[in-house]
């Protein structure tokens, strides 16, 4: 998926964010992180650095939806395991989760579930990636807005 492109624009956000006379500088702190710290250190840095609350606000929400929907999902795209149904035409998602049911069956006992699989089509992963990369442009267009309001006299 594109999250790794979207991951440069946090960093690059990130490395315009922290007034460093080397740039270098931020950018071996921000490039060394991970996703999730470099989410965090955004939020941070942005609440410091943020040139009126609208502006934090509506990066805040992007943040949020990277932390709660897009990395989750991308995860699963590239660390479970996916097999085509071509009979269906879906693409099925395997994984190990044990749930166990709140009720039996009639006259049986419960029984856990331990092999989950989930159905996606190809257009619901496209939507995702989609969604990737319109948070990527939103992201810089918030970058953008912080460098104009920056060279304002």
């Amino acid at each position: 998926m594109r999250l790794s492109h979207l991951e440069m624009i946090v960093t690059n956000l990130i490395c315009v964010l922290i007034p460093v006379n080397d740039q270098r500088v931020a950018q071996a702190l921000a490039g060394g992180m991970e996703l999730k710290s470099k989410l965090k250190t955004l939020r941070g840095v942005a609440a410091v650095r943020r040139p009126n609350d609208e502006w934090f606000d509506r990066l805040d929400k992007l943040i949020g939806e990277i932390e709660s929907t897009h990395a989750p999902k991308r995860n699963r795209y590239a660390h479970d395991v996916w097999a085509l149904d071509v009979a269906e035409d879906e693409i099925v998602r395997f994984y190990f989760n044990v749930s166990m049911p709140k009720q039996a069956k009639h006259g049986q006992e419960r029984e856990p579930t331990t092999m989950q699989t989930p159905k996606t089509t190809l257009r619901e992963m496209h939507d995702i990636a989609d969604a990737i990369d319109a948070t990527a442009v939103e992201i810089d267009k918030i970058r953008q807005e912080y460098v104009a309001a920056q060279q304002r006299p």
